[in-house]
């Protein structure tokens, strides 16, 4: 996907700025419809008690990570766009898909748990840090943050939106991963991929987003007994653990690309943190199922 991006800017089929356009269709429109279709299921204990619990647990995640990226930026002087790539994983278009095969497609709605409350972080800390958005209401208004709060509310009163418009919102959902993909190959045609390869740093990112931090995750939670959890919850655990093994989240590079923060270098990191995630989940994963 990420080469039919490419090739279009390279081939001169789509003009050099249309990763820009399709940056803003995916915050705008695709991101919004993946949200709230998310939360469309079926209530049930078991569910809302694994929702609970998913929340809670991707809550303390996402403080972990936005405190711990200062502590990052400040031992390896980090600039914002490498900030964020540490700072926010890859929890929808990568993440979803896989457990959905592994697992279940019944278990991705853990995944949207995460997304959610990763979102709330991405399109308020995020947008700060890459597009120095200070202006609270209008991080308020932003799509995204509006589509979490109707998700949840949706979920709580257990109102189910029409059919028509959940199959209108659920098409625009499955376009988050080629669309994501494609601006992700935009960018990269418009950018010196040879001498931005050669940035060491770039390695750094993704040594820290996909080894350090899922390994320090693993060490706390152990510790705190995920070991004895029944094997929903540890199966809920799982699945938020490969979310901090994933690697930068294409969100970074759509902002990036959208408020004209280094997107060339934001989809180089994504481009070498996806291509490194091959290798690096299922070593992160063998390691979880040995300890836990």
């Amino acid at each position: 996907m990420i080469m039919v991006g490419f090739i279009l800017i390279k081939a001169k089929v789509i003009e050099k700025n249309a990763g820009s356009y399709l940056a803003k269709v995916v915050m705008y429109v695709v991101l919004p419809c993946t949200i709230i279709h998310a939360f469309q299921i079926e209530r049930s204990e078991e569910t809302i008690k694994g929702l609970l619990f998913a929340f809670g647990v991707a809550l303390a995640c996402n403080i972990c990570l936005v405190c711990g990226s200062y502590v990052f930026k400040k031992i390896f002087k980090l600039n914002a766009v490498e900030q964020a790539s540490i700072t926010y994983p890859n929890s929808g278009d990568i993440l979803i898909p896989l457990v959905a095969s592994v697992l279940s497609p019944e278990m991705t709605v853990y995944c949207c748990a995460f997304m959610v409350v990763q979102l709330l972080f991405m399109f308020t800390h995020g947008m700060q840090l890459l597009a120095n958005e200070k202006n609270l209401i209008k991080i308020v208004k932003n799509p995204n943050v509006i589509a979490i709060i109707l998700g949840i509310l949706l979920l709580i009163f257990n109102i189910e939106i029409p059919e028509i418009i959940d199959k209108t919102m659920s098409s625009f959902a499955s376009m988050v991963a080629p669309l994501s993909m494609l601006v992700i190959g935009c960018s990269i045609a418009n950018c010196n991929i040879v001498g931005q390869l050669k940035k060491i740093r770039i390695y750094l990112v993704v040594l820290i987003r996909q080894f350090l931090i899922p390994l320090l995750f693993l060490i706390i939670i152990y510790f705190l007994g995920a070991k004895n959890l029944n094997a929903l919850l540890q199966s809920i655990i799982l699945i938020i653990y490969m979310a901090m093994a994933s690697c930068p989240a294409a969100t970074v590079v759509n902002i990036a690309q959208t408020y004209d923060k280094d997107p060339e270098y934001a989809s180089v990191i994504n481009v070498i943190g996806v291509i490194a995630l091959i290798f690096t989940l299922p070593i992160m994963v063998y390691i979880f199922q040995t300890i836990i």
